[in-house]
Formats: C-alpha cells, structure tokens, sequence
C-alpha cells in the first residue's frame, strides 16, 4: 500500500493550547505527519461570567479523567506562524499555503470559513464544529445539555473548493444531565482522534475516500457560546435536576434485575417478559443462558450490594422450569461483568468483561459450570468491554468496545477477527466499525434469524443501558463492515424500570436484564423464573 505524503497545518485560536489541541497535533505526528502551526487571535467574545463559574465548579464536584481543556503544550519541532488579527488573515493565510503547498487545514472549533479559503489547500479544510472556535468553549455540549438532550453529535466537516461543506465524520455522544464537564470531555476525547483516523483513510485511500463516505451536511444555526442570560435559564433547572437526583439516591438505591420468557422466541418483539428480582439489595444483571447436555443454565453478573463488585455466578434450572439458587463461578480481584459462554472443540469456554484489568481473557470450564481455569488472552493491553464472539463464514469474529483513557466505553464499537476462538486476532482496518452511543456498545449474542445476522446492541443515550437495539449485520469481512438497526425496544416492555441492555436466547428460553430504584429500607423478593 502506497502512503501519500501529506502537508497539514492547523488553525489554532492565539496562543492559548489545550489538551484536545495538543493531542490532535500528537496524533497526526504519529502518522508521520508533522502539522504546521498558524496562529490566530480571534477577538472572540469570552464566556460568560457565569458560565465561567458553572465550569470551574463542575470540574470541581465532577472531576473527569482527561479533561481536553486543560492546558497543553504541542509537539517539539513544529513549525508555527502567527497571523494577523486585521480582516485581510484568510488572505494571508491562503498565500502562505500556496507557498508551503499545504493539502489541508485543520480548524479545532466552528469558524466561519471565507469562501476562497480551501481552494489554497489541495484537500481543503476540516471543521470540528462542535466547539467554539475562539474561547474552546463546547458549546454544542452545553446546548444538549441544556434541553436535556439524550445525546449530542461531535461532527468533522469538510470544506473544498466549489463544493458545500460536507459531513465526513460523526459520532453520537451521551449526555449527562448534571455535568457539562462529563458530557463534553469523553466525547473529546473521542472527538480528538476524529482527525487521525481522516487523515490516515487519506493517505491510504486518497481523496476519493473522503468523496465516497461524505455525506450533505445538514444546515442547523450556529450555537453561541452561552451568556449570562442563558446561564439564568439554565442554573434553575439544573438546581431541580439535582435535587431530584439527590432525593433518589438518599431514599433509593439502585438494582440490576433479570427478566425471562419461555418459549422458541422472538427478538423482534419482547413482550411477556416475567421478572427475577435477586433475593436481597444486590444486583443480576447481563444473563447468558445455556444449554450443556439438555440442562439450561444461566450466567450471569452478580453485584455485591455494599461494593458494586462484579463477578460471575449461575443457576441451574430443575426439571420443573424453577432455577435453583445461585453459585459464584469466577471473582477476582477486578470487576467482572457480561459472562460470555459458548462451546467450541467440544469444550466450553467464557470471556468475561475485564477491563479492569485490560485484557480480555478466556477461560476454559474445568467441571462445567462451577470451575473454570484461564485459557488464552484474546486481547491485552487494551480496555475490552463486553467481547462477543462468534464464527461468520469461516472466521471467528470478536466484537467489543475500546475504552480511551478518558473516554467512554459506550460510543465506539471495534471488530477482530481470527482463525478459531483463541486467536490471534487481527484488528479490522475500519475500526470502529460504529460510532454512536445509540448503537455502538454489544449487547448480548449476535444471532440468525431468519438466514440473516443480527446483534444486540445498547442504547446508552440518555443513560447506561437505557434501550436496547437489534442491528442486521449486512457487510462483514476483513474490508468493510455495514449494518442497520431493525428494531428497538424500550424499558417500559418490562414494565417497570428505567433500562434494557442485554438480550440472550436458547431453545425454550430468552433472558433480558432491567434497571430499577428500590427503597433502601425494603426490597421486593421473588425467586427466579417465578
């Protein structure tokens, strides 16, 4: 594969330098790029007071790992120019492309672009428009925010000569109703990498890359760094959104529930469900029924109600459709989650979440279904969450999301692929195949209906696990990967709850989980497929 060169600048806001700046920069210097700098004083108005106030206070009652506006410092070595503030910078930045021959701008924030300004760039420009330009401020975060909105969308566009801006990357992102600080930073995080992942496709593909995934950019009014005025608006029903939190989580407690339904089943419509409530103020959640020698038995997470530690337990069903009680099968000392069991060679293994520990391991059953002894590392070094496995057209294929440092670990779903089903895998060269809180994160079995490929995914806007999304995989190989969703289903199929985030099914029986509140001085009791 031929690599083209590429000369890149980038169009930073006078010399101030953030985190999510800086790690672009970092990014494209590991592409054997190494950006130009042009800076701009942009006499941009500042945020106000207030909304000054609410950031400094958020990131101190909600501090995030990375925060992307942080101060920062870019790469040694860079080349940099400063540009005048008068109204003639456009022009001037246009002849000193012209005289490097830059390919492209990079512009970290919304900015009015003039229209002669790409045509000095041989690919144009790249707009990460969810910022504002000047003050860095993320204003397309707190306008989600604001509403609420159960998701907001970080967006790349791209700007050419004789061309309308054109969208060539998004991604769908949480909101947390109580923190502009939790809402934008993962986001950016993941947001950052945006640039790289273009400019390699670029240099890979060429530009008829970007023709062929570009898509109409969809017109909406620009969004102003908020005002004093605004924050007036705003802080009131931010104040009743935490006091409603804070009245549920002294009177409540949260608590993961499994739900069943006898039966062949049907994924598309999941009706009927009855409820299996954990005995006690603990959690079941992320079942995984399965069937060895004619008995079903059920995986499952188990969720110690003092800790919220994770580890893997099942219950066997009995000859008259009741499950006994449960029995712990794995615990370590980091959280496990999401019990993957599947048979192969004869043997049956699993591979529990653990990114806790980044890895992803599978363990092979010793004495089927109590004792299970390490097998293979599938993935190292990396924060898997949620690994499913499955076989496609004589591959194995392993999907899972990557947790960023700083990022979520709900928003970017990647792909593996390999031989059999202890590796080595081999990463796909789109991923993430999928970038979209709404779909992106497994959840459960990808399974065949019908002659056609399926996969549950969750829905994490407006929430963890809030919904869960049926999605037909219609492209899977080690080039390109395409699917769409199919179906949808809410919480309220349950009947109770706020969440549905995990869906199995074996012959006779399917198994979903729920999300509730429970009083912290009582607790329904029912013993499981009552």
């Amino acid at each position: 594969m031929n690599i083209i060169p590429l000369r890149v600048a980038i169009l930073l806001p006078g010399d101030r330098v953030t985190r999510f700046q800086a790690d672009i920069a970092h990014f494209l210097r590991d592409l054997s790029v190494a950006p130009m700098v042009f800076s701009l004083p942009w006499p941009g108005r500042e945020p106000g007071l207030l909304f000054s106030l609410y950031q400094r206070l958020d990131r101190l009652l909600t501090p995030v790992a990375v925060d992307p506006f942080a101060p920062a410092v870019l790469p040694e070595g860079l080349r940099a120019l400063e540009l005048s503030c008068r109204p003639g910078w456009p022009d001037e930045l246009a002849c000193a492309a012209r005289k490097d021959r830059l390919d492209l701008l990079i512009v970290p924030g919304n900015l009015e672009i003039p229209p002669g300004l790409p045509a000095a760039f041989r690919h144009g420009l790249l707009v990460l428009d969810f910022l504002d330009f000047a003050s860095q401020a993320p204003v397309q975060a707190f306008a989600a925010l604001a509403d609420p909105a159960p998701c907001w969308e970080p967006r790349l566009v791209w700007h050419t000569a004789q061309q309308p801006p054109r969208l060539l990357y998004r991604s769908a992102a949480a909101v947390f109703p109580l923190s502009l600080g939790r809402t934008a930073a993962p986001a950016c995080v993941t947001a950052a990498r945006f640039v790289p992942r273009m400019v390699r496709e670029l240099q890979d593909g060429g530009p008829g890359a970007w023709a062929a995934r570009a898509t109409p950019l969809e017109v909406a009014p620009p969004v102003a760094v908020p005002g004093d005025a605004a924050m007036l608006r705003f802080l009131p029903r931010l104040a009743r959104r935490a006091a409603a939190t804070a009245w549920r989580d002294i009177f409540f407690r949260p608590q993961w529930f499994l739900a069943l339904r006898r039966g062949g089943g049907d994924p598309f419509d999941l009706g009927g469900f009855t409820p299996a409530f954990p005995p006690d103020a603990s959690g079941w959640a992320d079942p995984f029924p399965f069937v060895r020698d004619g008995v079903t038995h059920l995986f499952f997470e188990h969720i110690d109600k003092d800790t919220g530690h994770g580890s893997i337990a099942v219950m066997t069903q009995a000859p008259d459709g009741t499950f006994g009680p449960p029995h712990t099968v794995l615990h370590t000392p980091h959280h496990l989650s999401y019990p993957f069991v599947f048979e192969w060679g004869g043997e049956v293994y699993m591979v529990p979440e653990s990114a806790q520990a980044a890895r992803a391991e599978l363990f092979r059953a010793v004495r089927f279904p109590l004792e299970w002894e390490p097998a293979a590392t599938l993935l190292s070094g990396v924060r898997a969450v949620d690994s499913t496995l499955f076989e496609h057209e004589g591959r194995w294929w392993l999907m899972a999301n990557l947790r960023l440092e700083g990022g979520s670990s709900w928003d970017e779903l990647s792909v593996f692929y390999a031989d059999s089903p202890l590796g080595p895998f081999v990463p796909h060269p789109g991923n993430p195949v999928v970038s979209d809180v709404r779909r992106a994160r497994p959840a459960g079995r990808v399974f065949r209906h019908g002659g056609r490929l399926y996969r549950p995914a969750q829905d994490c806007s407006g929430h963890y696990g809030r919904a869960l999304a049926i999605l037909e995989i219609e492209t899977l190989n080690p080039y390109a990967y395409r699917e769409t969703e199919v179906a949808r289903h809410e919480a309220a199929v349950l009947g109770q709850g706020d969440s549905l985030h995990t869906y199995n099914s074996v012959p006779g029986l399917e198994a979903v989980d729920g999300h509730r509140y429970i009083p912290r001085l009582t607790f329904s009791r029912q013993r499981p497929g009552g």
